[in-house]
């Protein structure tokens, strides 16, 4: 096999193997002057001389690209170097063969998202990295072992992190585009959406906002948007729209509802705004236990958060709690030393932290007298936790922690000889506290899924307050009582609706029950509920099929003028003209600006009750309200990572390269 070299075109670099820098440029020729636009950024480089090797400075500068690399992973995969050259051709065409010399000929422009999106592109690996490996951006330019890897892939590593940092804000600019093309095709299906969002601060001092968008399927994390100065509701609603409008999404057509903490600003957001408002029943179990059990004071100020506190010690690897800021949220009392509780449970734990604090401080009480009982008892080590004052489930995982041990415990101070000992009273009392906070602990578990809705939560505060009842003591009543109250402020119309479009049966029986609680809305007014919901849904779409009809009849009205004009049309002609004016009369019929929808959900619904079967519009809004979510704890997910993101170690990152790395981190987990 004879081997032909390759000629030498317009663009191509010094070898033969190498790749044309006319894949990342289009040539712009002006009177005498030839430009090149770059397809990766759009900077408009000039070319003089002839010469393309400003073009290749570009890409490699600006865009980490380094055509010789490139051309390098043409070679035939495993071998360790090229080929060494021979006389004979009968040898390199057995050593070698054509594709892995000559490399098949490419289009001069290329696929940016495509480029960017491979798994194998340096792009993708250090987004990456950066992103949810959580690598700062100055490790790829002083690691030597890290920039040995990638050229031995074959990338060559910049040398500035200012050159990483773009190359993550490029990657992220793609991932963008596709977004937006994935929520135009949603939208032209017919889909809507809800949000959910909340502040954060982080340790420079500055103020974030956090939004999701929801889907029925998944969900979608569209950055931290930064807040100067005061965030008041009129502010905070001007930021929603303004980043939903980048994505291509309206407040106003596109989203169903939005879900939220209880805090006054976004309560006043809630009324100012067209779509529903959940308040997060998280929060509100969480406020629930904090009305019980810690005293009402003036000065407590209650806030939602997710930072690990420094005085809570949970690094034992057999609790869950630790992993509670990436599931849930956790209510915490900034004023630490006015967390103090009631009087019932106060003394008691005290003498706890105590007996937690007295073999932790000492290690040989830990290892000879405490552990060995346990090994004894359990199989392995198991070490006490001592809980953060301010937060109720690391005081759980603590007393859950101790009543397990408290054959072990009783045991070692005997031992040492301590004048800590607990009689049963004082364990009933730990045990009381603990069957009534682990119903709590559950539910906030269940209702931070991902996978909820205002369905599973219904059931899942139904299950807690059912449980309360069950173990009648007189914690667990006031429990249910605060549960109850904290219910009632958060439970809205929506979750009415959803329960009879689930089952029309089940909401009967419950309407049937007037439970105070957990009120069921009459049939009349979840019908007109859903009427608006209807016509506000309908309105554009309405009037983009008018424009279109408009259209049509215009294409017809042309035809006839035509036929007018030209006497002697042919048959086919003829038959053309006929079957446009049937379709223009189909056409007309399909305008649904002047529809009935009372009259159309009462023949849906009475179908649905006797068959079971959900019309066209209840099934649409059926899936418009499952979208929306029972707690705003992704907001909270998102907050976890931008303080892992932002930490001591990387304070110096601007407010566009959080966003950006936020926003790319949760795009790669919902790659997994």
């Amino acid at each position: 096999m004879s081997l032909s070299k390759p000629s030498k075109n317009e663009g191509t670099c010094s070898r033969d193997s190498e790749i044309t820098v006319w894949n990342y440029f289009k040539k712009q020729q002006k009177d005498k002057s030839v430009n090149a636009e770059c397809t990766l950024c759009s900077n408009i480089l000039k070319i003089s001389k002839g010469s393309y090797k400003g073009l290749k400075t570009h890409l490699q500068t600006k865009h980490c690209i380094d055509l010789s690399f490139e051309s390098s992973q043409l070679k035939r995969p495993g071998s360790d170097s090229s080929p060494k050259p021979s006389t004979s051709k009968t040898v390199l065409a057995e050593s070698v063969s054509e594709e892995d010399i000559i490399p098949k000929k490419k289009s001069k422009t290329i696929d940016i998202g495509s480029y960017f999106k491979k798994e194998n592109s340096m792009e993708m690996m250090v987004s990456r990295m950066v992103c949810k490996d959580g690598v700062p951006l100055s490790l790829f330019c002083t690691s030597a072992d890290l920039r040995y890897l990638f050229s031995k892939s074959g990338f060559k590593l910049p040398n500035s992190p200012n050159t990483i940092r773009s190359i993550v804000l490029n990657f992220a600019n793609t991932v963008k585009a596709d977004l937006i093309i994935e929520f135009e095709y949603l939208k032209k299906q017919g889909k809507r959406f809800s949000l959910s969002f909340d502040e954060w601060t982080s340790q420079k001092n500055h103020r974030y906002l956090n939004l999701n968008v929801h889907h029925k399927e998944k969900h979608f994390n569209l950055g931290l948007i930064r807040i100067h100065g005061s965030c008041t509701a009129e502010h905070t609603i001007n930021l929603i729209e303004n980043r939903l409008k980048s994505f291509g999404l309206d407040s106003d057509t596109d989203i169903i509802g939005m879900s939220t903490d209880g805090a006054s600003v976004m309560v006043k957001v809630g009324k100012l705004m067209k779509c529903y408002q959940q308040l997060c029943y998280a929060h509100g179990l969480q406020l629930a236990v904090i009305d019980v059990l810690y005293k009402k004071r003036e000065e407590d100020s209650i806030m939602p958060t997710t930072t690990p506190d420094s005085d809570s010690d949970t690094d034992d690897e057999d609790t869950t709690d630790d992993t509670l800021g990436e599931q849930g949220v956790s209510v915490t009392i900034t004023d630490p030393s006015s967390a103090e509780l009631i009087p019932r449970y106060d003394d008691l734990l005290q003498k706890v932290r105590k007996v937690v604090q007295l073999f932790k401080r000492s290690p040989t009480k830990y290892d000879i007298y405490l552990q060995k009982y346990v090994k004894e008892d359990t199989g392995k080590e198991l070490s006490l936790i001592l809980d953060c004052r301010t937060r109720w489930n690391s005081l759980l995982a603590m007393i859950e922690r101790v009543y397990k041990l408290k054959v072990c415990i009783d045991k070692a101070l005997i031992d040492i000889g301590s004048d800590l000992k607990f009689n049963d009273l004082e364990w009933s009392r730990i045990k009381d506290l603990i069957d009534s906070l682990q119903p709590f602990k559950l539910a906030v578990e269940t209702l931070c899924r991902r996978d909820s809705t205002l369905l599973t939560a219904e059931t899942t505060l139904k299950f807690v307050l059912e449980k309360l009842l069950t173990y009648d003591t007189a914690l667990s009543t006031d429990l249910s009582e605060a549960l109850h109250a904290r219910i009632k402020e958060r439970r809205t119309i929506v979750t009415g609706i959803l329960i009879y479009l689930q089952n029309p049966k089940k909401y009967q029986e419950d309407l049937n029950r007037a439970e105070n609680t957990f009120t069921m809305p009459k049939k009349k007014d979840i019908r007109l509920e859903m009427k608006k919901i209807l016509e506000r849904f309908n309105q554009d779409n309405n009037s983009d099929k008018s424009v279109e009809l408009v259209d049509v009849e215009e294409t017809v009205e042309k035809s006839l003028d035509l036929e007018s004009l030209e006497k002697d049309l042919t048959l086919q002609e003829e038959l053309k003209l006929k079957i446009q004016q049937e379709m223009t009369s189909y056409n007309t019929i399909q305008n649904k600006k002047n529809m009935d929808f009372d009259k159309i959900l009462k023949k849906e619904m009475t179908a649905f009750e006797s068959e079971g079967v959900r019309g066209e519009y209840l099934s649409a809004i059926n899936d418009y309200l499952l979208t929306i979510k029972p707690t705003s704890v992704e907001a909270e997910r998102a907050f976890s990572a931008a303080g892992y993101i932002c930490s001591s170690i990387r304070s110096r990152l601007g407010d566009d390269t959080i966003n950006t790395i936020c926003f790319l981190r949760s795009f790669f987990q919902s790659k997994k």
